[in-house]
């Protein structure tokens, strides 16, 4: 199963009000407009859900003392 994250439209950062794993992105879409007890078209008009991409960080670059 792939994560996904969900947020507001209207956020410029995209800052996750959820994560969840679903088989495809259909079916996360339908998991998180469960969760926020809406419809599939009003979750839609207010939320976008993408797969989540957690940004990777270089520990090799950490000086060694």
């Amino acid at each position: 199963m792939k994560k996904y994250i969900y947020y507001s439209k209207f956020d410029s950062k995209q800052e996750p009000q959820g994560k969840l794993e679903a088989i495809n992105l259909e079916d996360a879409i339908l998991l998180a407009s469960h969760y926020k007890e809406m419809s599939k078209e009003d979750f839609l008009n207010v939320f976008e859900v993408k797969e989540y991409e957690r940004e990777k960080t270089n520990n090799n670059n950490r000086s060694s003392r």
